[in-house]
């Protein structure tokens, strides 16, 4: 099936690790896990997947690890890593993905001061979703100057945003939910003309 776009694994609890016939799906350029919970880590050859441009991990509790050849998939916009619950590391090739857009990171045990400094090179990276993770925002956000939307859910370790927010000079807008700690403290930092800041 050379000519597969779309593929999603959903619900398969027996499925320990990817088939390696889906190495040889050089058109594909959508991939979604969701409830795999029996998978651990994920093969070398994901890398080799030139054409995947969208990538969810969702729901997989005993991955551990993402390969480093993660970093290979060079046409990759969209990348959601959500709900796995043994994955405490993420790899610094993560930084490597420059056509990466948009990036949702939620419910991982890393949390936000586990995410690799390498991401700061993410030059291209426009939409940011932080959901139920612990910590505080990692300052080299503050480096991402294509960003123009930032979502934080969640997050009750955020107790204020950092004054570096102010550098996103791209930045149109900014989504507040159910940060308790955070709202009560967000009226310190004030939106500049033509941005949208939603609490």
């Amino acid at each position: 099936m050379t000519a597969l776009e779309s593929l999603m694994i959903k619900n398969c609890d027996g499925l320990t690790q990817l088939p390696e016939s889906i190495r040889s799906l050089t058109s594909l350029q959508i991939l979604s896990l969701k409830d795999c919970s029996a998978i651990e880590i994920l093969p070398k050859w994901l890398g080799e997947l030139q054409s995947l441009q969208d990538m969810t991990i969702f729901v997989c509790h005993r991955l551990s690890s993402l390969p480093e050849s993660i970093g290979r998939l060079t046409s990759l916009h969209v990348l959601r890593i959500e709900w796995c619950d043994e994955l405490f590391q993420l790899p610094e090739c993560l930084g490597e993905l420059h056509s990466l857009r948009r990036l949702v990171i939620s419910g991982l045990p890393v949390g936000l001061f586990g995410l690799p400094q390498s991401m700061r090179h993410l030059t291209s990276l426009q939409q940011i979703k932080i959901c139920n993770c612990p910590g505080n925002l990692p300052g080299w956000i503050q480096d991402l100057t294509a960003l123009q939307q930032l979502v934080i859910l969640k997050c009750p370790g955020i107790r204020s945003l950092p004054d570096w927010i102010r550098r996103l000079t791209a930045l149109q807008k900014l989504d507040i939910v159910s940060c308790p700690n955070l709202e009560r403290r967000c009226e310190r930092v004030l939106p500049s003309k033509g941005r949208e800041v939603s609490i």
